[in-house]
């Protein structure tokens, strides 16, 4: 990854704080973008200072400061190489008569305009750098349903689907456009959906989950950035269209 420029949105969350860790190991210059400024600021404390490292402030759902952001990152790095739209939230869990419409709407603003608004200010940024590649974040729930998760499910099949005729658009034009679709992830996500229902006692627990993984065991957020770092790579340049489900097996059920 040395001498890539690449542009992380949701850089404050679990995947993409060790996503940024990671790229930044691996010698390349990261421009990370979030709403929490606590986490960007861990983030800053982390690196030391490097100067290839430019952390702000970022409403994915607002074109003009995505635009203003993306362009900054272009400024200060001079050129873009990739784009990682890891920006997510999961909203609250239901059934879809009782899902509250702004719950519902949040929720694709965030997952959906976020990405797409990632792609089109972005792509202009790979075409002058001479190509590049656009990761998304996905979900398993991308790729199935899940029961009292719509909204989220809604969302993460959207991102699939700009995934692929991104990549249908811009594939001769040496831009990849590929998403992940992680399973359940340790990490705030996950604990946040389980507390809420903690005092349920028709929910399962956080270990009974895990058992039913193949795997026997949750995802690391680190082994989700490696390979969000692989489909930024050149060592995956004829992959496009894409979508790398990193679950330990559970797309499988």
């Amino acid at each position: 990854m040395a001498g890539k420029t690449i542009i992380l949105t949701g850089g404050g969350g679990d995947i993409g704080t060790a996503t940024a860790r990671l790229l930044l190991s691996r010698g390349a210059k990261v421009a990370l973008f979030d709403r929490s400024a606590e986490a960007l600021e861990r983030l800053r404390a982390d690196a030391g200072g490097s100067d290839r490292l430019l952390v702000g402030s970022c409403d994915v759902t607002d074109e003009a400061d995505v635009r203003s952001r993306f362009a900054d990152a272009h400024s200060h790095f001079s050129g873009v190489h990739g784009i990682v739209n890891a920006a997510g939230i999961e909203g609250a869990r239901g059934p879809i008569h009782e899902c509250a419409t702004e719950m519902f709407e949040t929720v694709m603003a965030v997952n959906v305009k976020g990405v797409f608004l990632g792609m089109k200010h972005g792509i202009p940024l790979l075409q002058q750098s001479g190509g590049g590649a656009i990761v998304n974040a996905c979900s398993t729930a991308g790729i199935k349903g899940v029961e009292g998760m719509a909204p989220y499910v809604a969302s993460k099949h959207a991102v699939l689907g700009l995934t692929r005729s991104g990549a249908l658009e811009w594939g001769r034009y040496g831009i990849r456009v590929n998403c992940v679709a992680p399973g359940p992830v340790q990490g705030r996500m996950l604990e946040a959906i389980y507390a809420r229902h903690a005092a349920d006692p028709n929910w399962p627990s956080l270990e009974s989950r895990k058992a039913l993984n193949p795997s026997g065991r949750f995802a690391r957020p680190e082994e989700i950035g490696e390979v969000i770092a692989f489909l930024l790579s050149d060592a995956s340049s004829f992959i496009n269209g894409a979508c790398y489900s990193v679950d330990g097996g559970v797309s499988a059920l």
